[in-house]
């Protein structure tokens, strides 16, 4: 039983990774930029997470996940640096409780409402080390925000290409990326447009640091 939850799982952290049926762009409602210690932090506050699909979706026991994607650029619009995270919100039908999961860690609340508020809450994000940026040149940052329900016909597409092994004590997962690339990027469908939220230009001398 703990093994089909591991796939199912990794199943879903995949098909959320490679975009397999976004269903729409959340929003960011505030951005701040901030030095702490030897890093550049982004603090976020995204909105408009939850639309009727997704709650649909989540609600029924099935999960949604946001994808996040942090872009650097200076001020000839190079890339400096980019991250990407994800998280994935899900109810427990069983335990009556709600779980969010990133970076395979769980956090568990007693309604969506809770949930939803901290699945939108983005803060310290260590984005890049100040010792690798260029003093005295202007940055901005660039986020985009997809957020999609998962349901039963997504999960089930992805996991032929999950599969698991065990022997003894460990348990071994690998997944078949290339078949998965060719699957859901091979028929041409790859072309979507994508919001792009930008920030304003800032120097690193001009940010507040924090201890």
């Amino acid at each position: 039983m703990a093994g089909a939850r591991t796939l199912g799982r990794l199943a879903v952290l995949t098909a959320a990774f490679l975009g397999v049926a976004v269903s729409h762009a959340g929003e960011v409602f505030d951005a701040q930029v901030r030095r702490e210690s030897d890093w550049l932090v982004v603090d976020l506050q995204l909105a408009n997470l939850l639309d009727e699909r997704t709650r649909s979706t989540v609600e029924s026991g099935l999960p949604g996940s946001c994808l996040l994607e942090i872009s650097l650029l200076d001020d000839r619009s190079d890339f400096e640096v980019t991250r990407r995270l994800e998280r994935s919100l899900e109810v427990d039908l069983w335990e009556d409780v709600v779980r969010m999961i990133e970076a395979g860690r769980e956090i568990l609340f007693s309604s969506i409402a809770e949930a939803d508020s901290a699945w939108s809450d983005w803060s310290s994000l260590r984005l890049a080390r100040l010792p690798s940026l260029t003093g005295g040149r202007s940055y901005h940052l660039e986020v985009t925000v997809h957020v999609q329900p998962l349901g039963a016909e997504e999960r089930e597409r992805v996991s032929r290409w999950v599969s698991e092994s065990g022997r003894g004590d460990r348990t071994d997962v690998s997944i078949d990326m290339g078949g998965l690339v060719r699957r859901f990027f091979g028929s041409g469908d790859s072309g979507r447009e994508i919001d792009v939220w930008r920030g304003r230009s800032f120097t690193l001398e001009s940010l507040e640091e924090r201890p």
